[in-house]
């Protein structure tokens, strides 16, 4: 690969992109912090997670579908989805199998914003599993009290995630420094000056009634 388009220029390189899963994220906000951060300063392009599209993407999803890309279709499939990679590829399984001709997908996208709000949805379960909500106890009521009480103070949230579920042994400051990385990694948190807030899918997702 590297002598076949390399060839062109006097400097041959390849460059490797590491792009992380959630529970790979996960791993690798694990290690040490001075490893990590001295590993991560040696990569040109440093470490990925993939997160959601913003409307640029969306319409791009569109367009490779030759689905209708207007501004008013983008933004309420944006509405219903969030972006999310597996809501999209739902929504547009779900357009295939209602009427592959239909370019209309905003009722498709109402139907996977509709079942993301359910309890017993899989569709929430996969959407859930795919942000890596069980990968840590930490990880989970950090999202969950976010979520449920709004925007939080981005250096207080252990202030607001007191105890564990189960009996009440705080998390070290690390384990919330960590899940607050690892959130806003996965674009399910977002931070704003001092304020951290939970993105509106997510919280559909987490926040069921």
């Amino acid at each position: 690969f590297c002598a076949k388009h390399g060839s062109r220029t006097r400097v041959r390189a390849l460059r490797v992109m590491f792009l992380l899963d959630a529970k790979s994220t996960w791993a690798w906000l694990s290690l040490p912090k001075d490893e990590r951060t001295t590993l991560e300063e040696q990569l040109v392009f440093g470490v990925v997670t993939p997160t959601h599209w913003r409307r640029q993407g969306v319409w791009w999803r569109l367009e490779q579908h030759d689905k209708m890309n207007d501004e008013v279709h983008c933004d309420a499939i944006l509405r219903e989805t969030g972006g999310w990679h597996l809501l999209l590829d739902e929504m547009f399984v779900r357009n295939r199998i209602r009427q592959s001709s239909d370019p209309d997908t905003r009722r498709d996208a109402e139907s996977v914003g509709q079942d993301l709000c359910k309890p017993e949805s899989e569709l929430r379960r996969r959407f859930l599993d795919a942000l890596g909500f069980g990968v840590s106890e930490c990880v989970k009521q950090v999202l969950e009290v976010i979520c449920k009480d709004g925007p939080a103070d981005v250096d207080g949230v252990e202030t607001i995630v007191p105890v564990l579920a189960d009996g009440g042994r705080h998390f070290s400051s690390e384990e919330y420094r960590q899940s607050v990385e690892y959130l806003v990694r996965l674009g399910c948190l977002t931070v704003d000056g001092e304020t951290v807030s939970a993105d509106p899918t997510v919280v559909k997702a987490v926040v069921v009634k």
